[in-house]
């Protein structure tokens, strides 16, 4: 709410509350928006106790998997010819310098991504995002629910979950995973695969 200005954000807006009071202050505005995007129910986060046992329990696992197989230098390459955005997230690192690294800072990304990998960590600051309210088409600017929230996220994660959304579409499509003549309601049973 109070960094760069973006065309149509909520930088410069007053914005309402349901009960007509004004809200002036940055900050205030910014809580007003998350009650509204997530619902007051859902603004602290949760952790799901299960999905993270299941995840640890499949590391753990003395069965080998190619998702789990270290990151090859050929797939960092490939995710980095396919960024596309100009906006950086909190951590300031332009997609640019990325794809312009030397193949020994290459290496060292490489050897970044496989510990986490290996260890199934995401660094906290990978989970933060710069988010942006941007104004829906005709719509009030002096009320939260006109605003859609863009989140500009590291490009560091991006890197990386590209190369993990690159071996899960293939194992998906070349394993019995997937049907194009499935139906939406049909039911099935996915084996752990982390």
């Amino acid at each position: 709410m109070t960094g760069r200005s973006f065309n149509n954000s909520a930088t410069g807006q007053d914005l309402y509350r349901s009960s007509s009071a004004v809200v002036t202050d940055s900050k205030e505005k910014a809580n007003l928006l998350i009650e509204t995007l997530l619902g007051e129910e859902n603004v602290s986060p949760t952790t799901n106790r299960d999905t993270d046992i299941a995840i640890t329990a499949a590391l753990e696992s003395e069965e080998g998997s190619s998702l789990n197989s270290p990151i090859t230098t050929e797939e960092i390459n490939k995710a980095l010819t396919k960024l596309k955005s100009n906006a950086t997230g909190p951590d300031t690192i332009h997609n640019k310098m990325l794809a312009n690294i030397s193949l020994t800072n290459r290496e060292f990304l490489r050897h970044l991504f496989n510990i986490l990998l290996f260890h199934g960590i995401t660094p906290q600051a990978w989970k933060e995002a710069t988010i942006i309210p941007i104004l829906k088409t005709n719509k009030q600017p002096n009320d939260p629910t006109s605003f859609r929230p863009i989140s500009l996220t590291s490009y560091l994660s991006k890197i990386m979950e590209r190369v993990i959304n690159n071996r899960l579409s293939c194992h998906l499509e070349t394993g019995t995973f997937y049907s194009p003549h499935r139906q939406a309601s049909d039911q099935v049973e996915v084996p752990s695969i982390i």
